[in-house]
């Protein structure tokens, strides 16, 4: 497999070596670049038969699941520290195995040294008066916050390549706290402003045009309310900027789905997917129930059970291309999503491709 990373870092810390490897949930993406995707116990069992140098201690970033790196610290209990990520629901400490899962987007702290690990609380630290004062004014003046339509689920994650903010980021940290190594979430360096979990997608999340799983509600959506939507992405986007959404097509809710019930049973989780599709109202209804395995007790595995609800509304593609031009922006092209072929009869989910046009009234910089 193509190498782009270090598989492993070997610095001094105070004397010591500490070795830094980490590991990535599984994604198809990556067989696109050559990997081939195995389980975090295998690849760092290879890992560590294939390293000749000495170190003293091992640190291990997963970003992955919280029983990921459980089960990967009870088959190698050498390791020493292991601080995880990808959970964006709050993760107790785990002390007895040295487990960490700092909350997204910074909503909490640990204080790493080589003496102790401690939590630092976040719910009492406040922004400098400098620094939220023109936030604040910012705010209120554009209305950034105000309320579009209703997200399927409250998953604010943002999505973003590495910059050289992170890296400045990350060397402020050291300073501040006098330690020699900094981690923090990428998603803390895309959102400047103020987090604030929220039900509805803002003003703000339409300006930045990141919209990584933060699907719209379109049931509560009519063809007037997603051609306002198309006329605020124009109005915030940067001048020939570009706007990139998916959809489904009638044709997989009514001709694929439809009237279904789908199950999958996978390591971790199975899950039990009840579909059902209105021709007449155009609305597709997916209830889900998760079992995800959170868990031993006894040798017993223990499941979480999670239901959910999503509920959306089939667009014609001819529709869609109408209401963006009546939005005032520029339809560029539509793809099949599977292919990147032309939409056919038989696609099933069409990737739309819209470019901002200059308007009256939108205040350019240039």
């Amino acid at each position: 497999s193509p190498k782009f990373i270090s598989e492993y870092e070997i610095i001094h810390i105070n004397g010591e070596k500490i070795l830094i490897t980490g590991f990535c949930l599984n994604n198809s993406c990556a067989k696109k670049f050559g990997y081939e995707l195995t389980q975090p116990e295998e690849s760092f069992e290879k890992l560590i038969e294939s390293i000749n140098e000495e170190y003293d201690k091992i640190i291990v970033l997963n970003h992955h699941w919280y029983t990921y790196s459980k089960n990967l610290k009870d088959k190698f209990p050498q390791i020493d520290l292991i601080i995880g990520g990808h959970e964006h629901s709050p993760i107790e400490p785990d002390f007895e195995r040295n487990i960490y899962y700092p909350y997204s987007f910074a909503r909490s702290m640990y204080k790493i040294t080589p003496d102790k690990i401690e939590e630092i609380p976040v719910d009492t630290l406040n922004f400098i008066p400098e620094f939220e004062n023109p936030i604040i004014e910012y705010e209120q003046k554009t209305k950034l916050k105000e309320p579009v339509v209703k997200r399927v689920l409250n998953l604010t994650k943002k999505y973003s390549d590495a910059c050289p903010l992170g890296t400045f980021i990350s060397d402020k940290m050291k300073e501040a706290g006098n330690t020699d190594i900094a981690f923090h979430s990428t998603g803390f360096t895309m959102y400047p402003l103020r987090l604030e979990d929220s039900p509805f997608i803002t003003k703000y999340d339409i300006e930045r045009v990141i919209c990584a799983s933060t699907s719209i509600e379109k049931i509560e959506i009519t063809a007037k309310d997603l051609k306002k939507v198309f006329e605020l992405v124009n109005n915030y986007l940067d001048p020939g900027g570009i706007f990139i959404f998916d959809m489904n097509t009638v044709h997989k809710y009514r001709d694929l789905i439809g009237d279904a019930t789908i199950a999958e049973n996978r390591e971790d989780c199975s899950l039990i997917w009840e579909n059902s599709y209105q021709e007449e109202t155009g609305l597709n209804q997916y209830d889900i129930t998760i079992f995800r395995r959170v868990d031993f007790e006894e040798g017993e595995a223990l499941y979480e059970r999670i239901q959910e609800t999503h509920i959306q509304r089939a667009y014609e593609p001819e529709t869609i291309v109408r209401l963006i031009d009546e939005a005032g922006m520029e339809f560029v092209a539509m793809y099949d999503a599977g292919t990147h072929n032309a939409v056919t009869a038989e696609t099933e989910r069409i990737y739309f491709i819209a470019r901002e046009k200059r308007q009256k009234g939108k205040l350019y910089l240039s």
